[in-house]
Formats: C-alpha cells, sequence, structure tokens
C-alpha cells in the first residue's frame, strides 16, 4: 500500500508547498505564504492525499497552472501564460474536469487585458489565444480520440461526456447506472434547486465546509471581503474559479 500511496502523499506535499508560493507572491508577504499553506494542509481534502486517487495530482497541476496565469498577467509574461495552459492540459489529461477550469481562467485572462487593463484587441491577442489553445487541444486530444473511438465501436462514450452531452445514454446505462453521477443529470438549476431529492449544490457546498473546516471557511470569507476592497482581479480570479465549477 505504501507504494499506491506514495506518488499521492508527494504530490499532495508539493500542493502545500505551491500554496505557500501563491501567498507569498500575492500578498509579497513570508507570513501570509505559511498562513495560505497551513490552512490548506490541515484542510480535509489534503488528507485525502493519504489515498491512492487522481484528485491529488489535479489539484497540484491546477494550482501550479493558477501560479503562473496569475505571474503572466501581473507581470504581463507571456511565457508564464503558457506554462500556465500547459499545467492546466497536465490537470486535463490526469482528470477531464480540469476542462472546468480552461473556462475560469480564458475568462479571467479576458477580464484583465480588456476591463482591468482596457487594452485594445490586436492581432498579437489572436496569436495568444490561438496559442493557448492548441496548447489545451494538444493534452484533451487523448480523450478526444478515445471518446471518439469508443463511440463508433460501442455506441457511447465515458460517462462525464454522457452527463454532458447525452450520447449514447440508453445504450451506456448498463454499464453506468451504478454511479450516482449517472442518475444526476447535468443542470444549472442543480446549483440553486433541489433536484432528484439531493439539496442544492451551493447549500450542499457551503454544509461541507462548515462542518470540515469551519476555520479556513471564515479565513477564505474574511480574505474574500478584503480582496473585494484591495485586489479586485484577484477576487475575480478566485470567485470564477470557485463558481464555475459548481455548475457542473
Amino acid at each position: 500500500q505504501f507504494t499506491s500511496r506514495f506518488a499521492s502523499v508527494l504530490f499532495g506535499s508539493f500542493s502545500i508547498f505551491i500554496m505557500y508560493l501563491l501567498g507569498n507572491y500575492l500578498f509579497s508577504s513570508k507570513r501570509a505564504g505559511l498562513i495560505s499553506a497551513f490552512l490548506f494542509a490541515i484542510c480535509p481534502f489534503t488528507f485525502r492525499s493519504m489515498l491512492a486517487e487522481m484528485d491529488t495530482f489535479l489539484v497540484f497541476f491546477l494550482l501550479l497552472s493558477a501560479y503562473f496565469l496569475l505571474r503572466g498577467l501581473f507581470e504581463d509574461k507571456i511565457t508564464f501564460l503558457y506554462v500556465s495552459y500547459l499545467f492546466l492540459g497536465l490537470g486535463i489529461l490526469t482528470k477531464i474536469y480540469a476542462v472546468l477550469f480552461v473556462f475560469s481562467h480564458s475568462l479571467f485572462i479576458l477580464y484583465y487585458l480588456f476591463v482591468h487593463k482596457k487594452e485594445k484587441f490586436s492581432r498579437s491577442h489572436i496569436r495568444l489565444f490561438l496559442s493557448l489553445a492548441l496548447i489545451l487541444l494538444v493534452f484533451a486530444s487523448p480523450t478526444l480520440i478515445h471518446n471518439s473511438l469508443l463511440y463508433s465501436e460501442k455506441g457511447f462514450v465515458d460517462l462525464q461526456f454522457t452527463r454532458v452531452f447525452g450520447f449514447g445514454e440508453e445504450v451506456s446505462k448498463p454499464f453506468y447506472d451504478y454511479d450516482v453521477q449517472y442518475t444526476l443529470s447535468f443542470s444549472v438549476s442543480r446549483l440553486f434547486f433541489s433536484e432528484q431529492g439531493n439539496p442544492p449544490l451551493i447549500l450542499k457546498t457551503l454544509r461541507f465546509f462548515l462542518f470540515y473546516n469551519p476555520l479556513t471557511f471564515l479565513f477564505s470569507l474574511l480574505g474574500l471581503f478584503m480582496l473585494y476592497k484591495k485586489q479586485k482581479p484577484l477576487f475575480i480570479f478566485i470567485i470564477l474559479s470557485v463558481s464555475l465549477p459548481l455548475f457542473y
């Protein structure tokens, strides 16, 4: 069991260090970095790094992607944006859920360049967006090819593609109906309203944080309030990163 869990523990530890780097960079304070790392380390999800699951690797890549995205925009370094999307692509290869953060990252880039900095749209922006899209396409291609071949041979796609797009839903039922996610259709209304006896996702999420880690939750609310007052772009980034995946 040690060998199967070692990689998860290792990447979970790396994620704590990246959280320190994020806090230190964003607030120009080692103390802020240490507090961020500590709160992340005692988060219930971090303890899951002791399990041999892919989520630990996904969090590692997403944190690295966020770190280089913010540095790329704040320091006007295009190379860091490419690196950010490289790690985001690795996250997609690790677990398809990472594709949700493509939307939050991309929307934040648009906000920062054209709303916050008030840049005028130019050919350089087109080259940037096409390059970022190409990076993601390269990393997403194995999943797309796999689902294309699966659909052509079996008449259905994997679980998440079935939930979102409904391809081969009837054919795939014997294979996926054991999973609770299969019975929960993809719906924006699930975020705010009960469905099939399940509470709204936003209420379920609040209960999770309040029950498992109330200290981190309270500090998060305080931090969001302070960011809104002092660093609005960063506030927008966190809101996009947290809220968009909830719709799924």
